[in-house]
């Protein structure tokens, strides 16, 4: 599934990923390939993709998660990269 992260100014990650775990405000979800659409607000928190047996984390203020047709949307103010 692909995963981009952008904000008002720029597309700040756009790569395909094979697993992501957000923080919703209802708690932390897991997404994989074909998960149902969903559209939800994201927490204070740290956004976790897995490409293949490594990790990428991404620092998030809130924000809005969209998911549909294998496509994975956050929409942002500024994320902070934390780590590979």
């Amino acid at each position: 599934m692909k995963l981009k992260i952008i904000t008002h100014e720029r597309i700040v990650f756009d790569s395909d990923v094979d697993e992501l775990v957000i923080q919703t405000t209802s708690g932390q979800m897991g997404i994989l390939k074909d998960h149902i659409p969903l559209t939800t607000a994201l927490a204070i928190g740290v956004t976790k993709a897995r490409i293949g047996e490594s990790y990428k984390y991404f620092a998030t203020m809130g924000g809005i998660f969209q998911f549909k047709d294998n496509l994975s949307l956050i929409h942002i103010s500024e994320p902070t990269r934390l780590g590979m």
